[in-house]
């Protein structure tokens, strides 16, 4: 048994002595898996919720890498109980309290122009609601067909769910 195993592993390291194609092959694999694993990842988008800045079916590269999200930021988020990800905008920061009243949002008071009258729902944001260390509050740009932190099922968003950011 054990003279079969050597002749085993001779003929394989012989193949792949002699094939330097296939290093090369597994080498860029290795370091494709490497780079969507820990850096940067393609996805494409489905659904008209980040409409009209993202178009369902466009490409768009997310980098996994930054850990430093802002106002404005487009990110990727996976929730336990959603299949894929969601892709929206960041509106409110750790910290911040956010509320909407009459189609308007307010960030710590104060109105945020760009959402002016477009919010049909408040959902959990009917109340005031502060933001804890490591929870955002995200919108899809199309309000009015956007699944985003208003609704219980997606809520705020744990620093621990942002998968990336997205970079166009």
């Amino acid at each position: 048994m054990k003279i079969k195993t050597k002749k085993w592993n001779q003929t394989i390291l012989r193949f792949i002595k002699n094939k330097p194609l296939l290093w090369g092959a597994l080498f860029i694999f290795f370091i494709t898996w490497y780079i969507s694993a820990f850096w940067y990842q393609f996805m494409i988008l489905q659904g008209n919720s980040m409409e009209p800045a993202y178009h369902s079916g466009q490409f768009l590269i997310l980098d996994k890498h930054s850990k430093n999200y802002d106002y404005g930021d487009v990110i990727a988020i996976k929730k336990d109980n959603i299949d894929g990800f969601l892709v929206k905008r960041i509106v409110a920061i750790p910290g911040d309290s956010v509320y909407i009243s009459d189609g308007n949002l307010l960030i710590n008071g104060e109105y945020q122009n760009e959402w002016q009258e477009i919010i049909d729902f408040a959902g959990i944001a009917e109340e005031p609601i502060t933001l804890g260390e490591d929870n955002y509050f995200v919108l899809g740009d199309n309000v009015k067909q956007s699944k985003d932190s208003r609704y219980e099922e997606i809520g705020l968003i744990n620093l621990k769910e942002i998968k990336g950011k997205v970079l166009r």
